[in-house]
């Protein structure tokens, strides 16, 4: 049997064995509902990059017939000749990490609360369909990362098959650990390149918009919404930027988060500063796009 397949009946079986202690699992419900939110929040950002490397295009369009690759997004920046990870490469990678810790975390939920077969099956496959994702069909996925994602899938379904409830739970912590510790690092030290991009869109649209603005002689309606569609646009990279910061911030405090779950699964008097600062950085990046003007 496979390590997904093992994952997925493994956490099953862990719904009939005994597990008497009682698990603090409104902090996994905290958690999850925390990874949840960074997750949608980076689907957002996003799909505001492909908004804006398509209108980068457009105007940045050679003159001359068009072809099915007019607009075709650019791989790399040029800007002084510099080239950049591919922005779709890292996007894709990102998706799918943030992607990877909200099912974890869901499926930490089920293990932590009172789940029917049904919920840890559910929890169980849908993990595990991400990890096989993550695993093998992101191109930059590096050895490490991958290996931790298959050893996060393999050991969970050998602790569950003969572990008590909580027991399962903690050894799950301790698997996930590597794995998170992999995701966050990977973000950390890839978004310098996901910015420098984005400073790269932003220079080619300004390029575009000065040589614009010079057929304005006069300041009429037509240069006011002109203006008006430039500074948008300036801010949707401004607000991508921000965004994009949170987002690695927050995953800076995934492995930390982790620890404190684990720590606290035997004690509800430890301190939990590092999961409290998790969420936190969960909400400010749910404000953040909850406090933008919709357009």
């Amino acid at each position: 049997m496979n390590s997904i397949k093992k994952t997925v009946v493994a956490l099953s079986l862990s719904t009939f064995l005994v597990g008497c202690t009682t698990i603090p699992s409104g902090k996994f419900s905290s958690f999850s509902d925390s990874t949840a939110a960074i997750d949608e929040s980076a689907t957002t950002t996003f799909q505001q990059v492909r908004t804006g490397v398509l209108q980068n295009m457009i105007v940045s369009a050679p003159e001359g017939r068009l072809t099915p690759t007019t607009f075709h997004p650019s791989m790399s920046v040029n800007k002084e000749g510099k080239e950049v990870v591919p922005i779709y490469d890292y996007m894709e990678k990102l998706s799918k990490s943030f992607d990877v810790v909200d099912r974890y975390a869901k499926a930490l939920v089920a293990l932590a609360g009172s789940g029917s077969t049904a919920d840890i099956d559910k929890a169980a496959t849908s993990l595990a369909a991400s990890l096989n994702t993550f695993s093998k069909t992101v191109p930059s996925v590096t050895t490490d990362e991958g290996n931790a994602a298959a050893t996060l899938a393999d050991g969970v379904g050998q602790w569950a098959t003969y572990a008590k409830r909580k027991e399962a739970l903690i050894q799950v912590l301790k698997l996930g650990q590597p794995a998170l510790e992999q995701i966050s690092g990977s973000i950390k030290r890839e978004t310098p390149n996901f910015l420098q991009y984005i400073d790269g869109l932003e220079s080619n649209y300004l390029a575009y918009a000065n040589e614009a603005r010079k057929e304005f002689t006069q300041y009429t309606e037509q240069r006011f919404n002109f203006d008006t569609q430039t500074a948008q646009q300036l801010t949707t990279f401004d607000n991508i930027r921000v965004a994009i910061t949170k987002l690695q911030q927050a995953a800076d405090k995934l492995p930390a988060a982790n620890t404190d779950l684990l720590n606290s699964v035997n004690s509800d008097d430890l301190s939990i500063a590092n999961l409290k600062s998790f969420v936190q950085s969960a909400q400010d990046l749910k404000s953040f796009y909850t406090s933008l003007p919709t357009k």
